[in-house]
């Protein structure tokens, strides 16, 4: 092996121990491109948790209806979505298939003269850690930010010798197995936790507080019997406003405060602003603000993509305009609150109803606006509102501190295996067979 020229992009490694070499990409692994040509093969997918079989006859997913014309992956093949470095993956495949021909299929050069679970812990680090990230090239905030093949083949490599790939590979093998069973019993806890909160909003708007109230049918089918003396009503018609965000969003110019936000703000049922929202000047704003500006007290739904049906209360933000992701639904105060149309449209039927109608656009993966405004909701008189939303506050207060809580620790749990990895996989301190 020769050690590279230069040393472009390697500021996230540091300098390696004195055994070691830095060495590019492309001098280790090539890429090998070759099309089925015919059908019969399993499908494989790059998810997140790895290269995973696909359930092509589920209707889930962007389907192809051609998969001759899809590249085929063997054992031990690594396999890269590198069209997307946000919610890309890179996985070594355990099943021969065939997967797009958008992903990067490659190989080791020489199979015998690296350990290959040690790369794959440097590559799925490239990811957590957006090491790749800065060489991306096309449109981040839709999802399209792509590492180019020559930035690829270019790209710095760690590599202790062979005897020590195998020692920290096996170390990490380990170490990170011990911390995925963490995070995966925490996770399995959040779901719990999640899935009590939405039962109790559920319950609530849909039947009420009181348990012997009088009952009639709603006429809409999820939805069942509902309080005799409350209505039944299209969101639009407890909305002033319907709208979603601009489809055509003006050129990013960093460094101003005019923002354009996007569904991926929606979190834990919060509008937040990131480090990283795209910003505009203050005349594509002011373009923007006759249509799609938000203001305080509006309802951002998510309306495009994985985290379709999230939904959050605008809090106080200026300078704000929004993408085609996210509707922006404006509550009529005489009808309703911000706060009481939150909670139903995070009620397990109305969650329901979006994910049932998102299935119908699997390629798209979301939600049309008039779909949205479309949706039945069963609405008390106000009064009754404010009655059921003390009563949420009250009950999922402590349930929100129980989420916070392991969610943080979850997410110190990934800090914690990410940094673990970096400092292995370039030499931070030493491995020994003894320590793995």
């Amino acid at each position: 092996m020769n050690a590279a020229a230069e040393n472009p992009v390697a500021q996230w490694m540091g300098e390696p121990p004195g055994d070691w070499e830095t060495i590019r990409l492309k001098n280790l692994f090539r890429i090998r491109k070759q099309i089925a040509g015919r059908l019969g093969f399993d499908v494989l997918a790059v998810t997140q948790r790895g290269v995973k079989l696909k359930d092509i006859g589920s209707g889930g997913g962007q389907l192809s209806m051609d998969y001759s014309k899809y590249q085929v992956v063997r054992v031990g093949d690594f396999v890269m979505n590198h069209m997307d470095l946000l919610t890309g993956y890179i996985d070594i495949s355990k099943y021969p298939g065939v997967t797009s021909p958008d992903y990067r299929v490659f190989v080791p050069w020489d199979s015998s003269a690296i350990c290959p679970r040690y790369f794959l812990h440097v590559f799925q680090l490239c990811y957590h850690g957006k090491v790749f990230f800065p060489l991306g090239q096309g449109s981040a905030q839709l999802g399209r930010w792509r590492l180019p093949r020559q930035a690829f083949e270019d790209f710095p490599l760690p590599v202790p010798p062979l005897p020590t790939q195998r020692v920290i590979a096996n170390f990490l093998d380990r170490k990170t197995a011990a911390i995925d069973a963490l995070i995966q019993k925490k996770e399995r806890l959040i779901e719990l936790l999640a899935e009590k909160r939405q039962a109790l909003i559920t319950q609530a708007v849909t039947n009420g507080l009181d348990p012997n109230v009088p009952m009639k049918d709603s006429a809409v089918d999820w939805l069942g019997k509902v309080p005799k003396h409350w209505s039944v009503s299209r969101l639009k018609r407890l909305c002033s406003q319907v709208r979603d965000g601009t489809h055509t969003p003006p050129p990013r110019v960093d460094g101003t405060d005019y923002r354009l936000l996007s569904a991926r703000n929606i979190q834990d049922d919060e509008f937040i602003l990131r480090d990283d929202d795209r910003t505009m000047t203050e005349d594509a704003f002011a373009e923007l603000e006759r249509s799609y500006t938000v203001r305080p007290g509006d309802i951002a739904l998510a309306v495009v993509g994985a985290t379709t049906g999230k939904s959050a209360i605008v809090g106080d933000v200026t300078h704000v305009s929004v993408q085609r992701s996210v509707a922006v639904l404006r509550p009529h105060s005489a009808r309703t609150s911000a706060s009481y149309m939150h909670y139903l449209l995070q009620s397990g039927g109305v969650q329901h109803e979006i994910a049932v109608v998102a299935s119908k656009y699997a390629a798209q993966g979301g939600i049309y606006l008039e779909e949205v405004a479309n949706l039945s909701t069963p609405l008390p008189p106000m009064n009754e509102q404010d009655a059921i939303l003390t009563y949420l506050r009250k009950r999922l207060s402590p349930l929100g501190a129980a989420l916070r809580k392991l969610r943080d620790s979850s997410e110190l749990l990934r800090d914690y295996r990410q940094a673990l990895i970096s400092a292995a996989v370039t030499g931070k301190f030493e491995v020994s067979e003894e320590r793995t």
